[in-house]
């Protein structure tokens, strides 16, 4: 009878079901808005739909069935994390802990990925294909599969489709499988699936409703009843975090007059900088066009803000100007430049012209000239304190569920003059569980380095776009050494060519270990989006390459990589989320604050029957400030980027300068 009483309820709702009720199914179904299912991919229970997850969400999930999918199992418990990384594209990590009576739990990491490679359109349905439980020495759940879906009368989803079960369990998808789902609400979807080898039937419900699509929080419940396992329970929450990026063509800018330098009305608007807390400020009037060169290290979430406040201020003060060059500073070095019209800025700033107009008339372009004369509100021998968090987490290994250690690594920066730095950093283990490993690598800790940064790359006066750092001192616990990094920006900032080469050893006078290091970066605006590939000797000695695909979600970063050398091969996933407030508190002598971004990283090996805990597979050389994260602005300082953000400067404008 148990698997008879879900479908007679939800004919007897979907009959019932109020007018108040109404919300079109179908639209949501289009726009690939299904919720993660208890596999963790946008469909049923255990069937996918032909749909992709948002562009650009992330989705956590979790559910608990009575009986495992493999034999003698008492119980299941699976956790999902899954992005919507591509309009198309959605990624899944999956990890399940299995108990059975002897309580000898099995424990899982796998990951599943789909493609949507048709939308449904008119009487043609949605087509996708996907790769479940890939890589991994325990293949549980793997199967290849072709689905497709169409929606019926707006309240309805019929999804039929063929998998390759090859996992070890009976419950992989293997052979015909498909579904349906009915949705008399918004925050109600009543399904029905045969998964290859068994049925399953259940409720969904979106507490939410339209809200939640609304604003971009959708959480949900799932209950269900599974054919030889019985009853059990999912919760999950999708979360949806920026719009899609529009492209927009750009136009040349607006023509600078050099007539002879007035230096009049710059005073107060050195004043205003300084008062935001803005650093090594130089303001100059030539003719008609108003130079301004700053360094920010008060709007640390987002650079734009303070490139907003600039051009807002300018805005202000520049009475007869018609034009502002504007020169973004790091260790009061040029990485950028920004030049419009002020006419232009203060007609999108007043509404009168749009985003678009805007961002046609900007130019950007990467000086290599140090801006002459003194700063006003200089950064030298000012010191900034920061305690940066630090979670490492052993997840379903085969130690235990989880093992992890809790550090706090403090850290200082000091600013000596241009280009020139000392950093320092220290691990500090707050909280360790028992048995979390003593021998478990402790990277990027005990650090104490002399940076010396510049524009150019000595010896090669002829590559323009380019800034070098060479560092001197302690790079770890246990290496000392120099190293010496450069990156060159082509293509607007589309594209770096990097490279790092290091020497060094126990003590100055063992050098014997070395790093030699390649790079190039490709930064695609429209999809907010970076390719990186890394090849060469990394920090232990292991020889090989380092893949990463890297894009924003909203404030925060979500990366996938892959790492060969002749150690092993790894595969894993990063993230980054600020930690710093949108405005920081203004720098001084010595300044206490949060750190700009956190971030957790988890991998596990593949291509190896065994996996095997490792820390040393393609590990960069540690050094604090890297190169193309301080002086490119976290690949964000780039013209393309700057068109497509453009509504950022003038909403930091109106909060922080009320022009």
């Amino acid at each position: 009878m148990a698997p008879l009483i879900i479908p007679i309820a939800a004919t007897l709702l979907g009959v019932a079901m109020p007018p108040s009720c109404e919300a079109p199914f179908g639209a949501r179904v289009r726009d690939g808005a299904a919720p993660p299912s208890l596999s963790g991919l946008p469909g049923l229970l255990e069937v996918p739909a032909a749909v992709s997850a948002p562009d650009r969400s992330y989705a956590l999930a979790f559910n608990s069935i009575r009986t495992g999918s493999t034999p003698d199992q008492t119980q299941q418990r699976n956790g999902f994390v899954s992005f919507g990384f591509l309009p198309r594209l959605t990624l899944i990590a999956r990890g399940s802990v299995m108990d059975n009576n002897l309580n000898l739990g099995m424990r899982d990491i796998s990951a599943t990925a789909q493609v949507l490679l048709a939308r449904e359109k008119g009487w043609r349905p949605s087509v996708a294909i996907g790769a479940q439980d890939i890589g991994g020495a325990a293949p549980n759940f793997e199967a290849r599969y072709a689905v497709a879906s169409k929606t019926i009368a707006g309240r309805a989803r019929l999804t039929a489709g063929f998998g390759s079960g090859l996992g070890k369990t009976a419950y992989s998808l293997d052979g015909p499988f498909g579904g349906l789902e009915i949705a008399p609400c918004s925050w109600l979807t009543l399904l029905a699936e045969n998964e290859s080898r068994r049925r399953n039937f259940g409720v969904r419900l979106a507490p939410l409703g339209d809200w939640g699509v609304r604003t971009g929080i959708e959480p949900t419940i799932d209950l269900a009843w599974r054919e030889g396992q019985g009853r059990m329970a999912g919760i999950g929450l999708r979360i949806q975090t920026s719009a899609p990026y529009v492209p927009r063509e750009r136009t040349a800018p607006p023509t600078a007059m050099r007539l002879a330098a007035s230096p009049a009305g710059t005073a107060g608007l050195i004043d205003a900088l300084a008062r935001h807390g803005l650093e090594n400020l130089r303001v100059a009037r030539l003719g008609d066009t108003v130079a301004v060169s700053y360094e920010n290290r008060v709007y640390n979430r987002e650079e734009w803000d303070a490139l907003g406040v600039v051009m807002g201020e300018v805005a202000r003060h520049a009475a007869g100007a018609n034009v502002m060059r504007i020169t973004i500073l790091r260790l009061d070095l040029p990485v950028m430049q920004v030049t419009s019209g002020i006419p232009s800025f203060a007609a999108f700033l007043a509404g009168t012209a749009d985003g678009v107009m805007f961002g046609r008339q900007l130019i950007v372009t990467h000086p290599s000239e140090a801006p002459a004369g003194s700063a006003t509100n200089p950064s030298r021998f000012r010191l900034d304190i920061t305690a940066r968090p630090r979670i490492e987490a052993l997840a379903l290994t085969e130690i235990s569920v989880l093992e992890q250690r809790l550090s706090m690594l403090p850290e200082a920066t000091l600013t000596i003059g241009r280009g020139l730095s000392i950093t320092g950093r220290r691990a500090l283990i707050v909280q360790k569980s028992v048995q979390f490993p003593d021998e478990y690598a402790n990277p990027n800790a005990d650090q104490l380095l002399l940076h010396a940064t510049q524009t150019g790359i000595p010896f090669a006066p002829g590559i323009g776009n380019a800034i070098s750092q060479v560092s001197v001192g302690r790079f770890g616990p246990r290496e000392v050494g120099v190293a010496a990094e450069f990156d060159v920006v082509r293509g607007d900032g589309r594209v770096s060519l990097g490279g790092t080469a290091a020497v060094f050893g126990e003590d100055p006078a063992h050098f014997r270990r070395s790093v030699a290091l390649g790079s190039v970066r490709r930064r695609d605006a429209q999809r907010d989006i970076t390719w990186s590939l890394t090849a060469g000797r990394f920090f232990h000695g292991d020889v090989g390459a380092a893949g990463e695909v890297e894009r924003r979600f909203g404030l925060g970063e979500v990366a996938f990589y892959f790492q060969k050398t002749d150690l092993a091969a790894i595969a894993g996933a990063r993230v980054a989320f600020p930690l710093t407030f949108a405005r920081d508190l203004r720098p001084g002598p010595v300044r206490v604050r949060l750190p700009d971004y956190g971030e957790f990283s988890k991998w596990t090996q593949v291509m190896n029957e065994r996996n095997t805990i490792r820390t040393d597979v393609a590990r960069p050389l540690p050094t604090t400030q890297g190169v193309s994260r301080v002086f490119r602005g976290r690949d964000r300082l780039n013209g393309d980027r700057l068109v497509r953000d453009v509504e950022a400067l003038r909403q930091a404008a109106l909060r922080w300068v009320g022009a």
